[in-house]
């Protein structure tokens, strides 16, 4: 069945003597598309079956006083008395008439917010069905939300595209009318545009607005019987001016009232939601729970407790089982994290007493000890920790249980790693098992041993170019020793074989004449480099080094690689860190004796007005001077220590050497 047509309150015609007394206007015209008109086209319309009337119940009204029906119905809203005039013809003709009037005024000042006045165009029920009923103005279809108060008018989408127009399409209904008919008339303003903003003027009314059709229309009719330029039409246009910049300031009202509402019922709302949550918590509390039981920032919990509903019976009755549910899911949560807290308590216990123990046992007796994030992970000793739900204390004896654990598992890990490192190096010399080394060694020692030892045997903890320069490559004894130390670096990044130092060792042994398979121990104790950095013209232990001599040959082959991306030809750098093709001895072995300390401050540049130097072609070529720590600081110096970069880098100086003050041309160094 198609939904029921309401009909507008008062069926008659506007009329011009409802605004000014000249304007006649028609009825909003129903849209072929609302809602109504297609459900009734589809299927046959049937005559309602009319069901037992619930006769007698309201008889008392017929014989009650009218003094006494007027004082209760003054109480009423004003859609109250919208549903009760429907009742029956009698009480329609008693609601409807001119003598009700005072009842619908004494209505009007029951709402909130001081409902204004309503416009002269319509009646008190009129004003009372366009603001509290949802029935579309043109074809009575309910749920119609566009109001707009500028007219006091209220349209389904349908019906309301079809009534309201831009002006552009409405003036093409009337040709050669004056365009100074959009200045006699408001514009649709549907949206609250005018709470904080002052009310429009009708003069800047452009045709691209939208208006309404039915009072356009009229007064077009009625502007365009009057002569252009003559009294009567200055004083028309003048006067629906007026009556134009009234309808504005009553769509102003109307909004302000809105927003009062909106207000009122938002404060309301809040009040309500604090005294509902008030109210369960105290049923809570009587039931036996605290404060610290309540799961505070539950999304579930919050959308029941701050409802804007009042706690009744019947609802308390539905939301009891669900915030007791969530009562004790909250409990459930809140005892796995004091165990997850005590759990960290006693691993940090444990990992206090860990290092106190290690750092008591002197280093050349230290064991190669597990390290303590692996130690953690053991089931034996996860097992420990988590008894009792982590309630137990680290007694003497548990912490001599864990010592044991990871003393055992230390030697285990020690000796998978060994034959880790050792299949590495086999594969690397390309060595078996029935190899014979020509070292000389003690009958105790094994192959292996011998072979760990090696002074070529360099072993990587890590990304060497991105650690402290000289701490990333190690010998087998630096990996003891650093693990002794409880070395942070190794808690997720085991040992390995470092393939490009162990074939830098051997050149660097066959540069200084030394055999290949010499022990560590027979090796010379410091070595100096003559490049650039005056930091490593000092004596430097081997893997220091073998490290210095990768970086540098990385950071020529960037360099290399960069400039050929980049085509230049002319473009001639030279690695005076490669050993097989260099010219000069620029590695040398120390004398015996303590390192001297280096002072930084001796070359650094410091931050004043003396001049710094840079180098042009290591801006142009490596890219990112942080991504090449040896190399970055050689593009800043002092003068000597930056012309020997010059000379020992690149082949051809004719090049630019740039300052912030001034250019040099870098021929004449």
């Amino acid at each position: 069945m198609p939904p029921k047509r309401r009909r507008p309150v008062d069926s008659k015609t506007n009329t011009a003597d409802q605004m000014e007394g000249k304007l006649v206007f028609k009825r909003p015209k129903p849209s072929s598309n609302s809602r109504i008109f297609m459900e009734s086209h589809a299927t046959p319309s049937k005559k309602p079956v009319r069901g037992a009337r619930n006769a007698g119940k309201l008889a008392q009204l017929k014989t009650m006083p009218l003094e006494v029906f007027y004082e209760i119905t003054s109480w009423l809203h004003p859609l109250d008395l919208l549903k009760l005039s429907r009742v029956s013809k009698h009480l329609r003709e008693m609601f409807m008439s001119k003598h009700s009037e005072a009842l619908w005024v004494a209505a009007r000042r029951n709402v909130s917010g001081g409902l204004p006045d309503p416009p002269s165009t319509i009646n008190e029920a009129q004003y009372a069905a366009l603001l509290f009923e949802q029935n579309c103005q043109a074809c009575g279809v309910g749920r119609s939300i566009k109001v707009d108060f500028s007219f006091f008018v209220r349209f389904c989408g349908a019906c309301y595209h079809e009534n309201v127009m831009n002006g552009k399409k409405l003036l093409r209904q009337f040709k050669g009318l004056d365009p100074v008919i959009f200045s006699m008339m408001p514009y649709a303003a549907m949206d609250n545009y005018y709470i904080e903003d002052p009310v429009p003027k009708t003069k800047d009314n452009t045709s691209c607005l939208r208006y309404y059709k039915p009072y356009f229309d009229a007064v077009a009719e009625r502007l365009r019987r009057l002569p252009a330029g003559s009294d009567e039409f200055e004083i028309f246009v003048n006067e629906m001016r007026a009556v134009a910049a009234e309808m504005f300031k009553r769509n102003h009202d109307m909004h302000m009232w809105l927003d009062r509402v909106a207000r009122d019922k938002e404060n309301q709302a809040k009040i309500t939601k604090r005294e509902r949550e008030a109210s369960i918590k105290k049923k809570l509390i009587e039931m036996g729970y605290t404060e610290a039981d309540f799961p505070l920032h539950d999304y579930s919990w919050v959308n029941i407790m701050r409802q804007p509903r009042v706690l009744t019976p019947r609802i308390w009755t539905q939301v009891k089982p669900q915030l007791v549910s969530l009562i004790e899911q909250k409990r459930v949560r809140d005892h796995q994290a004091a165990i997850v807290a005590r759990l960290k308590t006693l691993t940090r216990q444990v990992k206090s007493h860990y290092e106190k123990h290690i750092l008591e046992v002197p280093e050349d007796e230290r064991p190669w000890i597990l390290p303590l994030v692996d130690l953690l992970k053991l089931r034996e000793v996860d097992n420990l920790l988590k008894q009792d739900e982590s309630t137990i204390n680290l007694t003497e004896d548990n912490f001599r249980s864990i010592m044991n654990i990871a003393e055992s598992e230390g030697e285990k890990f020690k000796a998978t790693t060994e034959a880790k490192l050792l299949s590495q190096l086999k594969e690397i010399y390309h060595l078996h098992d029935d190899d014979i080394f020509s070292i000389q060694t003690s009958a105790t020692e094994s192959r292996d041993i011998q072979l760990l030892h090696r002074a070529t045997s360099v072993f990587e903890r890590g990304s060497f170019s991105r650690l402290e320069q000289g701490r990333a490559l190690n010998s087998f004894d630096g990996l003891i020793e650093a693990y002794g130390r409880l070395d942070l670096r190794f808690k997720n990044r085991p040992p390995v074989v470092s393939v490009d130092a162990v074939r830098m060792a051997q050149l660097i042994l066959k540069t200084l004449g030394l055999p290949e398979d010499l022990p560590l121990n027979e090796l010379p104790t410091t070595f100096s480099c003559g490049c650039a950095d005056p930091s490593l013209s000092y004596p430097m232990d081997f893997h220091q080094l073998v490290q210095h001599i990768l970086e540098e040959t990385k950071y020529y082959n960037d360099i290399v690689s960069d400039a050929s991306s980049k085509g230049d030809p002319s473009f001639r750098p030279q690695n005076n860190h490669d050993l097989e093709t260099a010219k000069m001895p620029f590695i040398h072995i120390c004398a015996d004796g303590p390192r001297p300390a280096f002072d930084f401050g001796q070359w650094r540049p410091e931050k004043t007005n003396r001049r710094t130097l840079y180098c042009f072609l290591c801006a142009k070529f490596v890219g990112s001077w942080e991504a090449h720590i040896p190399s970055f600081d050689f593009i800043t110096g002092e003068e000597k220590r930056f012309i020997h970069h010059v000379k020992t880098k690149y082949v051809s100086h004719s090049y630019w050497i740039i300052d912030t003050e001034w250019t040099l041309d870098s021929t004449g160094i």
